[in-house]
């Protein structure tokens, strides 16, 4: 469920997380810009070194945020809490892991084509495996978490229409999709605080 949901997640809102980061990173570029630069003259030009480095962090934590938006209500009511920490781990970690897996892969290939020398090579991806493991058992991320909070089935469904109303699928004027949005997302809150008991 987790899996298929961030999934679900990452093809339905990150296009939108990425034109909001997109559209913010403009705004701040051309604050200390001497000349600021508009939308129709960015692109026309290529992207720069820090325009790629910025295309990158835009894409992973669009990525990272839609995975997380999607799959809230399945990590509350499975685990009984969300981390904040996973959205900087996954930021960080997401390059990090597809460096690490095209290491290993060469690694990999250099063991078959070695195979006097497949246990020293085969011995550094267990190696950065075991380090990463030992970051996650030392590490309490409960600690830096939105926890506490029970959802009623009527939340869930409340959130889950709140976010595809901010979606292209469907057919609706911006106006009416963000209306829907906000007013199903105040639904969800009243009744997970309800359900919570924060209301007394």
């Amino acid at each position: 469920q987790l899996s298929f949901t961030a999934c679900l997640g990452i093809f339905l809102f990150k296009d939108r997380f990425h034109l909001a980061f997109s559209y913010l990173g403009n705004r701040l570029e051309n604050v200390f810009r001497k000349t600021p630069i508009t939308d129709e003259e960015r692109a026309g030009h290529p992207l720069t070194v820090w325009g790629k480095i910025r295309e990158g962090n835009e894409n992973a934590l669009s990525i990272t945020l839609s995975a997380q938006v999607a799959t809230l209500p399945i990590q509350l009511t499975a685990f009984g809490y969300v981390s904040f920490w996973s959205v900087l781990l996954n930021f960080v970690l997401l390059p990090a892991v597809c460096a690490a897996f095209s290491l290993m892969l060469v690694l990999a290939i250099l063991s078959c084509v070695f195979p006097f020398a497949a246990g020293v090579l085969l011995y550094v991806p267990q190696l950065i495996w075991s380090v990463v493991l030992l970051v996650f058992q030392v590490f309490d991320f409960s600690n830096f978490a939105l926890q506490g909070v029970v959802l009623s089935p009527l939340s869930i469904v409340c959130y889950c229409v709140a976010l595809l109303a901010v979606t292209d699928k469907w057919n609706l004027q911006s106006r009416v999709r963000w209306i829907l949005f906000l007013a199903f997302l105040a639904v969800f809150v009243v009744l997970s605080c309800v359900y919570s008991g924060i209301f007394g």
